[in-house]
């Protein structure tokens, strides 16, 4: 298993430099969404109309983007910095204010019910979280019925093989397609049917 900062770390990590993330990162994660979006369009997935889950939202960013077709976006992140960052640029834009929400949770337990979304982005995200298989649960639980899920990971050693070998221990869940980014690789994820309500055994 490929070692990850501890989370506290990461989160006085984040916290620290939400006011100058998108400075710093934008473009980079702008990058990241436009194979996203691509990836989307060539699996004929609609934004249009859905009910959208970004977990790991940072500034909010993505949300913004998507938020002008998505009937409703929500946004998770454990960093209350990056969480009142997002909260000022979404107020700014009376639009985006009226599809966004906001919640500050850790998204290795989502604090919603199973069937919720239709679509879930996670960018930016795995390379920091120590127990990937449960995240990667916890966003199937609460998609809806053949829902998707976009993640990304970094291109370095052991990281791809080992999102796949999580991957294939999920019921149901498959790799629709991948491609690849300067520093990441996009994995778009196919719920092939709703989840197990069960609780995972990824804890265990």
């Amino acid at each position: 298993m490929l070692l990850r900062e501890p989370k506290k770390t990461i989160k006085i990590k984040y916290d620290t430099t939400a006011p100058s993330y998108e400075k710093l990162y934008g473009e980079e994660q702008r990058r990241k969404y436009a194979i996203a979006f691509k990836m989307l369009r060539e699996a004929h997935i609609e934004i249009a109309s859905s009910q959208i889950l970004d977990a790991g939202c940072g500034t909010g960013l993505l949300m913004r983007e998507i938020s002008r077709e998505a009937q409703h976006v929500v946004g998770v992140d454990f960093s209350i910095g990056m969480i009142r960052e997002a909260k000022k640029r979404i107020d700014s834009n009376i639009w985006e204010r009226a599809k966004c929400s906001l919640v500050l949770a850790d998204i290795e337990y989502l604090p919603f019910r199973e069937n919720t979304f239709n679509l879930a982005f996670s960018i930016t995200v795995l390379q920091n979280i120590q127990n990937q298989k449960q995240v990667l649960y916890e966003l199937f639980r609460v998609l809806k019925k053949n829902g998707r899920v976009v993640v990304s990971i970094l291109k370095r050693t052991g990281e791809k093989e080992q999102v796949i070998n999580l991957v294939s221990q999920l019921k149901n869940v498959e790799i629709h397609a991948i491609l690849e980014e300067d520093k990441d690789l996009i994995l778009l994820l196919h719920g092939k049917a709703q989840q197990s309500s069960e609780k995972s055994n990824s804890t265990h």
